[in-house]
């Protein structure tokens, strides 16, 4: 995300509006999935999965169609470690799916020695923001146990402002995992960053 700078101080709350515009400008003019840029941004790079299970029921169609991000990473990355706390999809993973290089663990509190005693180009958030309570907290707890063991963090979410959520509200209907918490649009993801 690129925003103009006079959005900065919204940003840090030096600034207040009740109806600020946020214009989101694009670096490039082709429009790629977020798939396509994570392939793209982690290709032979050494990546920490956090949320690497997804929910079993869907994770066989995701994988027909190439659209499970775990394996994405496995074949694009140099070295790939996944983390979870849900610890019937880590199992699942490990003996339906025969993967390695993961652990059933929580990234605020277990020591993890596979995160420690390396460095990582990357920790990968695909798609769990939404399901943490207190996101702000969250990604100040992962920068605070993990800053100078991970260099970058990339985190991607459910787009609030795509076209079917649109379609959907004037039905007034919401069509939603019933897991999520929250809706973030470009403004209010950078907001919780910078908070945290």
């Amino acid at each position: 995300m690129k925003f103009d700078k006079t959005i900065q101080d919204f940003l840090k709350g030096n600034q207040f509006s009740n109806g600020i515009k946020v214009e989101v400008s694009q670096s490039e003019t082709t429009i790629l999935s977020c798939l396509e840029i994570l392939d793209k941004l982690l290709k032979k790079q050494k990546v920490v999965h956090l949320g690497c299970c997804d929910h079993i029921p869907i994770i066989e169609g995701k994988r027909k169609n190439n659209l499970w991000i775990h394996s994405r990473i496995t074949e694009t990355t140099d070295k790939y470690f996944g983390v979870d706390i849900n610890e019937e999809g880590i199992n699942y993973l490990k003996s339906k799916l025969k993967y390695k290089d993961l652990v059933c663990a929580d990234i605020q509190k277990d020591e993890i020695p596979e995160i420690n005693n390396d460095s990582w180009d990357y920790i990968l958030l695909g798609e769990i923001l939404e399901h943490i309570d207190n996101p702000v907290k969250f990604l100040s707890s992962i920068r605070e146990r993990y800053f100078g063991t991970i260099n970058k963090m990339i985190v991607s979410v459910p787009n609030a402002f795509r076209d079917n959520n649109f379609i959907n509200n004037k039905n007034h209907v919401e069509i939603i995992n019933s897991d999520h918490r929250f809706w973030f649009t470009p403004y209010t993801l950078a907001k919780v960053f910078t908070s945290a």
